[in-house]
């Protein structure tokens, strides 16, 4: 993204980026304010493909405020039942620049 944003949202996207590195370069520069997003946790998925579901990353509540530890701190951060946000459990999180 080349431009600057006051709010960024992330919905089921975050598990797929396979370099989440240069993922954090790039929220860093596109994020003004907030960042929200959503993340699946303590799924069993059942892939066609039984060595690969899609994920590239399983995150933890634990693993997400390490990750955005150096530049966001987190405002909230909610683990949902079973499908109260969408088809499992997820976790909706709120992080603010510093």
């Amino acid at each position: 993204m080349d431009k600057e944003y006051d709010v960024v949202l992330g919905f089921d996207v975050l598990e797929h980026i396979l370099d989440l590195q240069n993922f954090l370069v790039q929220i860093e520069k596109s994020v003004r304010k907030y960042f929200i997003f959503q993340v699946p946790v303590k799924r069993k998925i059942k892939s066609p493909n039984p060595l690969f579901d899609g994920h590239s990353h399983y995150f933890t509540e634990q693993s997400i405020k390490e990750l955005f530890k150096d530049k966001f701190e987190v405002k909230y951060l909610k683990v949902s039942g079973f499908r109260q946000f969408a088809r499992g459990p997820e976790m909706l999180i709120v992080i603010e620049k510093i």
